[in-house]
């Protein structure tokens, strides 16, 4: 072994934080599996995530990272999950699976990272079964202790894979921790217990970490949780029958026969995961240079490629309804993909010809005063004008604007990520890209200008379609203000004469006290018509405030379309929902006319006939935010692509005269104002629309508690 000279601990401290955890590729593919069906849930990611500590550790850090953190509760790895949400937890599996292809230590030491999959796995199955033969309340806790306890390993390997690959290949032992610490000054413990805290992650659970490789004697004392993954290290390391985890179960008070029996589990349970995942734990011995070995790397290669990575990673772009909510989705997503840190927004003003400053948050208002000529001079312009990714540093050939800007980031190093557009560019994204990250970020220039250009695509789209649903809201505001005043002229007349008649009836019963005052009431109710109906022809419809209850609601909308006839006899037609209330705050007729519309839309879409399916389930947590969920899922021949990109805008009807196309363009406004969202997914098995609405927050609050 010749690490080669000692590091200083700042430095790896520093690189930690920008590296990439390298995960089984066997988990990466069975992850890539979940992300291209539209039936996997958060419960279907949850079990194959909780296999791997490299992807644990991904979630728990992204999860507690300022991006998605709100309450400041330290989040189970469960609740992490939960937290991130479907849609982002896809991009991170998309993510982790391109650092992978591309990850150098993965491609070096497949059997290693093999072996540490089993150890670790090993080590959390051994944790929970300890916790549960004692009674410890928090089994799962101890589970995740085991998984993450070797973490640090695995972040050294993959922030410093030239200086750790030999302490990487090396047996775990306490004579590798000593070399650690006088090569690298900083020991894998250490290292990992330094994430875990940066994660923001219970201290009882960094100090698990960073004890596991103590001498039993001194964490006699310990907290139960790091005695549990002390002696699950030591079982997993030596065996059950080994002098040290005798010696670690003797001292902690833990029946010797318990040893053998969760050791016994750990194997049958780990070989069940195994299987799942595909791995021959008989052959990972003898992995290392074999084509086994490189098979899955090879296999995970050629499935990144296949996801067609951009259009996949940058899916949620295509939801998004203005320009800042698109780019913050963009740095959102770049930072799963590619660790990039932060980044500014700058788009280009065609009537001065200059790239503009974008805020997009509350801290960064001022750079919206920041303008750059559209002439060559700065990195950042050459960058929009020649259609390629740029660096800027923080040296003498670097504008004002462009230091102002860096200060601004925190870094001396950017990347300019251009956004291509026609006739002119869109704009510029400038990303941070610290010293330690850069060499990455220059090997996947092509990726990054890749990613740039689906985000530019998803800007075009969203101004196309807020401009085709301004028009199409534009004309039918003008109908309706016409059909409107016409109503008002035509019932003006007879109210007139009615409030007329009153008037004189009214004085000749002027001695009748009761129906003097009867009159008077029936006059002001007329005069209150005429209000209701001058003011329709000047202003919109709003939705009223109350409650909704989901689940009667997609049940009554079935039975109007099975009871009436409006669905074909070949159409099959099911409903699941739930007995209890599900009240989403609006109105009920809002919530019946978003559901009319989408079934009536699936059924028009099988005039062959099908099956069409409407069910609700909540809450569910979606970005963060507790939400109800209804779904209408069809069996029809799904969308074409054209169609799909703009489906909630206004669009040309395939159904004949009389039909407008804005259909799901209404639903989407109504759907808003509700403050909820919609989601689409079309194949040629069918559509599935996902209705996402705020549960009462009564409800929510009772969830949360």
């Amino acid at each position: 072994m010749n690490p080669g000279m000692p590091l200083v601990s700042v430095d790896i401290r520093d690189r930690l934080l920008a590296a990439r955890l390298p995960a089984m590729p066997q988990v990466l593919l069975k992850l890539l599996e979940l992300c291209r069906s539209d039936n996997a849930s958060i419960g279907d990611f949850a079990g194959i995530v909780a296999m791997d500590a490299g992807m644990s550790g991904r979630v728990m850090g992204v999860a507690h990272s300022a991006a998605f953190a709100r309450s400041g509760k330290r989040l189970s790895l469960e609740q992490a999950l939960l937290t991130l949400g479907l849609e982002t937890l896809k991009t991170l599996v998309i993510g982790e699976s391109v650092s992978q292809v591309f990850n150098r230590l993965s491609q070096q030491c497949p059997a290693d990272i093999s072996g540490f999959w089993r150890h670790s796995l090993t080590t959390a199955v051994l944790a929970r079964e300890l916790a549960q033969g004692i009674a410890y309340p928090h089994a799962e806790e101890a589970y995740l202790a085991g998984l993450l306890h070797n973490v640090g390993r695995l972040a050294l390997a993959g922030a410093c894979p030239r200086e750790y690959l030999p302490f990487f290949r090396a047996a775990d032992t306490d004579a590798t921790c000593a070399l650690e610490r006088s090569t690298l000054a900083i020991t894998h413990a250490e290292a990992g217990a330094w994430l875990v805290e940066r994660w923001h992650l219970d201290s009882f659970l960094s100090d698990s970490v960073l004890y596991h490789h103590e001498a039993a004697s001194a964490l006699r004392t310990a907290a139960p949780l790091i005695q549990l993954t002390h002696l699950a290290h030591r079982i997993a390391e030596h065996g059950a029958d080994s002098d040290e985890s005798r010696e670690a179960a003797e001292l902690y008070r833990i029946a010797q026969p318990l040893l053998q029996t969760v050791a016994a589990r750990a194997d049958e349970l780990v070989t069940a995961a195994a299987a799942q995942l595909g791995i021959d734990l008989g052959t990972l011995a003898a992995e290392e240079g074999s084509d086994g070995a490189n098979g899955s790397h090879a296999r995970l290669a050629e499935q990144v490629r296949q996801m067609v990575l951009a259009t996949e990673a940058t899916r949620p772009l295509l939801v998004q309804r203005s320009d800042q909510a698109v780019l913050q989705a963009m740095l959102r997503a770049a930072g799963i993909l590619f660790g990039i840190e932060d980044g500014v927004a700058l788009l280009h003003d065609g009537r001065e010809n200059v790239l503009v400053g974008v805020p997009l948050d509350k801290e960064r208002q001022r750079l919206a005063q920041m303008s750059l000529p559209m002439h060559r001079g700065t990195q950042i312009v050459e960058a929009a004008l020649s259609g390629k990714p740029q660096f800027i540093a923080h040296d003498a050939a670097c504008s004002i604007a462009e230091r102002q800007l860096l200060r601004m980031l925190g870094t001396d190093t950017a990347i300019c990520l251009p956004l291509p557009g026609a006739p002119h560019p869109i704009g510029v994204l400038v990303c941070t890209a610290r010293t330690s990250s850069e060499a990455l970020l220059r090997e996947h220039v092509a990726l990054l200008q890749d990613f740039a250009h689906q985000g530019a695509q998803a800007l075009q789209a969203t101004r196309r379609q807020r401009e085709e649903t301004s028009t199409a809201i534009d004309e039918l505001v003008d109908e309706y203000g016409d059909a409107a005043r016409r109503m008002v002229h035509e019932a003006s007349n007879p109210l007139a004469i009615i409030k007329n008649y009153m008037s004189i009836l009214h004085a000749k019963l002027d001695s009748q006290s009761i129906v003097s005052s009867e009159l008077s009431i029936l006059n002001e109710e007329l005069d209150r018509v005429g209000r209701i109906l001058d003011s329709f022809a000047h202003r919109r419809a709003s939705i009223p405030d109350g409650l909704a209850d989901l689940n009667r609601a997609a049940r009554d909308v079935v039975r109007l379309f099975e009871e009436t006839g409006f669905a074909a006899g070949n159409i099959t037609m099911t409903v699941h929902a739930g007995d209890a209330l599900l009240n989403v705050p609006g109105d009920p007729n809002a919530l019946r006319q978003i559901l009319i519309n989408l079934v009536k839309n699936a059924v028009e879409a099988m005039p062959a006939g099908g099956e069409l399916r409407v069910s609700t389930r909540g809450p569910v947590n979606f970005g963060g935010q507790l939400f109800a969920e209804v779904g209408v899922q069809d069996t029809g021949p799904g969308m074409p692509e054209a169609t799909l990109g703009q489906i909630f805008g206004p669009i040309k009807s395939s159904k004949g005269e009389g039909h407008r196309g804005l259909g799901l363009c209404i639903v989407n406004e109504l759907v808003e104002k509700l403050g909820g969202k919609v989601i689409c997914c079309s194949s040629r098995e069918g559509t599935s629309f996902t209705v996402l609405l705020p549960v009462e927050r009564r409800a929510a609050c009772t969830e949360d508690a």
